[in-house]
Protein backbone atom coordinates (compact mmCIF):
# COMPACT_ATOMS: atom_id res chain seq x y z
CA UNK A 1 0.00 0.00 0.00
CA UNK A 2 2.92 2.36 0.64
CA UNK A 3 4.14 1.79 -2.90
CA UNK A 4 0.66 2.55 -4.26
CA UNK A 5 0.41 5.67 -2.11
CA UNK A 6 3.78 6.92 -3.35
CA UNK A 7 2.82 6.17 -6.95
CA UNK A 8 -0.35 8.24 -6.54
CA UNK A 9 1.49 11.14 -4.88
CA UNK A 10 4.47 11.16 -7.24
CA UNK A 11 2.22 11.23 -10.29
CA UNK A 12 1.11 14.59 -8.91
CA UNK A 13 4.69 15.73 -8.11
CA UNK A 14 4.03 15.39 -4.37
CA UNK A 15 6.73 14.05 -2.07
CA UNK A 16 5.62 12.76 1.34
CA UNK A 17 9.08 13.06 2.92
CA UNK A 18 8.31 11.42 6.27
CA UNK A 19 7.67 7.72 5.82
CA UNK A 20 8.21 5.71 9.01
CA UNK A 21 6.26 3.01 10.88
CA UNK A 22 4.57 5.63 13.08
CA UNK A 23 3.01 7.21 9.99
CA UNK A 24 1.32 4.03 8.84
CA UNK A 25 -2.08 3.30 10.38
CA UNK A 26 -4.50 0.44 9.89
CA UNK A 27 -8.04 0.91 8.73
CA UNK A 28 -10.60 -1.20 10.59
CA UNK A 29 -10.54 -3.60 7.62
CA UNK A 30 -6.77 -4.13 7.93
CA UNK A 31 -5.58 -2.01 5.02
CA UNK A 32 -2.86 0.59 5.52
CA UNK A 33 -3.26 4.34 5.46
CA UNK A 34 -0.31 6.68 4.98
CA UNK A 35 -0.69 9.64 7.34
CA UNK A 36 1.05 12.83 8.50
CA UNK A 37 1.50 15.06 5.48
CA UNK A 38 3.14 17.82 7.51
CA UNK A 39 6.34 17.58 5.43
CA UNK A 40 4.61 16.80 2.12
CA UNK A 41 5.38 19.19 -0.71
CA UNK A 42 4.82 19.65 -4.41
CA UNK A 43 8.30 19.38 -5.95
CA UNK A 44 8.56 20.06 -9.65
CA UNK A 45 12.35 20.28 -9.65
CA UNK A 46 14.16 20.08 -6.33
CA UNK A 47 13.69 21.15 -2.72
CA UNK A 48 16.37 21.93 -0.14
CA UNK A 49 14.31 21.65 3.05
CA UNK A 50 15.88 19.53 5.79
CA UNK A 51 12.98 17.43 7.02
CA UNK A 52 12.11 13.88 7.93
CA UNK A 53 13.09 11.32 10.55
CA UNK A 54 16.88 10.97 11.13
CA UNK A 55 17.12 7.20 10.50
CA UNK A 56 15.06 7.59 7.32
CA UNK A 57 16.70 10.64 5.75
CA UNK A 58 18.01 10.24 2.22
CA UNK A 59 21.68 11.22 1.73
CA UNK A 60 20.80 14.05 -0.65
CA UNK A 61 18.68 15.64 2.10
CA UNK A 62 21.51 15.38 4.63
CA UNK A 63 24.08 16.79 2.19
CA UNK A 64 21.66 19.57 1.16
CA UNK A 65 22.20 18.86 -2.53
CA UNK A 66 18.52 19.18 -3.30
CA UNK A 67 15.98 16.37 -3.38
CA UNK A 68 12.77 15.34 -5.11
CA UNK A 69 10.31 12.45 -4.89
CA UNK A 70 13.26 10.06 -5.10
CA UNK A 71 13.83 10.67 -1.39
CA UNK A 72 10.57 8.82 -0.72
CA UNK A 73 11.83 5.67 -2.41
CA UNK A 74 14.91 5.77 -0.17
CA UNK A 75 12.59 5.77 2.87
CA UNK A 76 10.71 2.78 1.47
CA UNK A 77 14.00 0.89 1.32
CA UNK A 78 14.62 1.79 4.96
CA UNK A 79 11.10 0.67 5.90
CA UNK A 80 11.40 -2.71 4.15
CA UNK A 81 14.72 -3.34 5.87
CA UNK A 82 13.28 -2.41 9.27
CA UNK A 83 10.23 -4.63 8.76
CA UNK A 84 12.43 -7.63 7.91
CA UNK A 85 15.26 -7.09 10.38
CA UNK A 86 13.59 -5.26 13.27
CA UNK A 87 15.56 -2.01 13.12
CA UNK A 88 16.65 0.53 10.47
CA UNK A 89 19.92 -0.14 8.63
CA UNK A 90 21.54 3.08 9.84
CA UNK A 91 21.34 3.51 13.62
CA UNK A 92 23.70 5.24 16.04
CA UNK A 93 23.72 6.82 19.50
CA UNK A 94 23.40 10.34 18.11
CA UNK A 95 21.79 11.96 15.10
CA UNK A 96 25.16 13.13 13.78
CA UNK A 97 26.56 9.60 13.91
CA UNK A 98 23.40 8.31 12.22
CA UNK A 99 23.91 10.85 9.43
CA UNK A 100 27.53 9.74 9.05
CA UNK A 101 26.40 6.12 8.67
CA UNK A 102 23.82 7.11 6.06
CA UNK A 103 26.42 9.05 4.08
CA UNK A 104 28.83 6.11 4.20
CA UNK A 105 26.02 3.89 2.98
CA UNK A 106 27.24 0.68 4.59
CA UNK A 107 24.72 -1.64 6.23
CA UNK A 108 24.59 -5.30 7.20
CA UNK A 109 22.42 -7.86 5.45
CA UNK A 110 21.57 -11.02 7.46
CA UNK A 111 22.79 -14.25 5.88
CA UNK A 112 19.30 -15.68 5.39
CA UNK A 113 17.95 -12.49 3.81
CA UNK A 114 15.67 -13.24 0.80
CA UNK A 115 17.40 -12.41 -2.47
CA UNK A 116 14.53 -10.26 -3.87
CA UNK A 117 14.47 -8.25 -0.63
CA UNK A 118 18.22 -7.74 -0.73
CA UNK A 119 18.02 -6.59 -4.35
CA UNK A 120 15.17 -4.11 -3.91
CA UNK A 121 16.68 -2.63 -0.75
CA UNK A 122 20.03 -2.13 -2.48
CA UNK A 123 18.27 -0.39 -5.37
CA UNK A 124 16.27 1.85 -3.05
CA UNK A 125 19.30 2.67 -0.88
CA UNK A 126 21.28 3.94 -3.83
CA UNK A 127 23.12 7.16 -2.99
CA UNK A 128 22.69 8.57 -6.48
CA UNK A 129 19.02 9.67 -6.62
CA UNK A 130 18.96 9.46 -10.40
CA UNK A 131 20.01 5.79 -10.26
CA UNK A 132 17.60 4.87 -7.46
CA UNK A 133 14.72 2.50 -8.13
CA UNK A 134 11.57 4.54 -8.60
CA UNK A 135 13.36 7.46 -10.25
CA UNK A 136 14.08 5.73 -13.56
CA UNK A 137 12.07 6.44 -16.68
CA UNK A 138 9.40 3.95 -15.64
CA UNK A 139 8.93 5.62 -12.24
CA UNK A 140 6.69 3.67 -9.89
CA UNK A 141 6.03 1.06 -12.61
CA UNK A 142 9.63 -0.11 -12.16
CA UNK A 143 8.96 -0.54 -8.46
CA UNK A 144 5.74 -2.55 -8.70
CA UNK A 145 7.27 -4.83 -11.35
CA UNK A 146 10.24 -5.76 -9.13
CA UNK A 147 10.53 -9.42 -8.16
CA UNK A 148 10.05 -8.53 -4.49
CA UNK A 149 6.43 -7.59 -5.23
CA UNK A 150 5.77 -10.52 -7.58
CA UNK A 151 3.12 -12.13 -5.31
CA UNK A 152 1.03 -8.95 -5.27
CA UNK A 153 -1.92 -8.35 -7.56
CA UNK A 154 -1.85 -4.56 -7.48
CA UNK A 155 -5.32 -4.14 -8.98
CA UNK A 156 -6.92 -6.32 -6.32
CA UNK A 157 -4.82 -4.77 -3.56
CA UNK A 158 -5.80 -1.21 -4.43
CA UNK A 159 -9.46 -2.21 -4.72
CA UNK A 160 -9.18 -4.00 -1.36
CA UNK A 161 -10.04 -7.38 -2.78
CA UNK A 162 -7.21 -9.31 -1.12
CA UNK A 163 -7.07 -11.04 2.24
CA UNK A 164 -5.20 -9.04 4.87
CA UNK A 165 -3.00 -10.74 7.50
CA UNK A 166 -4.13 -8.48 10.33
CA UNK A 167 -7.21 -6.54 11.36
CA UNK A 168 -7.18 -4.27 14.41
CA UNK A 169 -9.75 -5.00 17.08
CA UNK A 170 -11.84 -1.89 17.69
CA UNK A 171 -15.19 -1.29 19.33
CA UNK A 172 -16.13 1.85 17.40
CA UNK A 173 -14.55 4.50 15.12
CA UNK A 174 -13.31 6.48 18.15
CA UNK A 175 -11.73 3.51 19.95
CA UNK A 176 -8.09 4.32 20.80
CA UNK A 177 -7.17 1.13 22.68
CA UNK A 178 -4.58 0.20 20.04
CA UNK A 179 -2.58 3.38 20.60
CA UNK A 180 -0.01 3.91 23.32
CA UNK A 181 -1.30 5.78 26.34
CA UNK A 182 0.49 8.91 27.53
CA UNK A 183 -0.17 10.95 30.67
CA UNK A 184 -2.15 14.11 30.07
CA UNK A 185 0.19 16.01 32.38
CA UNK A 186 3.89 15.67 33.05
CA UNK A 187 4.36 16.01 36.80
CA UNK A 188 8.14 16.10 36.44
CA UNK A 189 7.91 19.32 34.43
CA UNK A 190 6.60 21.23 37.47
CA UNK A 191 5.05 23.90 35.29
CA UNK A 192 3.24 25.41 38.27
CA UNK A 193 6.37 27.18 39.47
CA UNK A 194 6.45 29.16 36.20
CA UNK A 195 2.91 30.47 36.60
CA UNK A 196 2.89 34.20 37.17
CA UNK A 197 -0.48 35.62 38.34
CA UNK A 198 0.56 39.08 37.14
CA UNK A 199 0.19 37.91 33.55
CA UNK A 200 -3.33 36.55 33.91
CA UNK A 201 -4.96 39.92 33.23
CA UNK A 202 -2.73 40.54 30.21
CA UNK A 203 -3.59 37.10 28.85
CA UNK A 204 -7.30 37.72 29.31
CA UNK A 205 -7.08 41.13 27.64
CA UNK A 206 -5.08 39.95 24.64
CA UNK A 207 -6.36 36.49 23.89
CA UNK A 208 -9.77 35.88 25.48
CA UNK A 209 -11.80 38.14 23.20
CA UNK A 210 -13.65 36.33 20.42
Amino acid sequence: MVTSAFAYLHARKIAHRDLKPENLLFYSDGFLKLVDFGFAKVIKDRSWTLCGTPEYLAPEIISNKGHNVGADWWTLGILIYEMLVGHPPFVADSQIDTYHKIMRGKYKIPQQFPKPAKDIISKFLCHNPAARLGTWKGGSKDVVSHEFFAPIDWGKLESRQVDVPFKPKINDPLDTQNFDQYPTTDESAAWAKYNDPSYERIWEDEFSRA
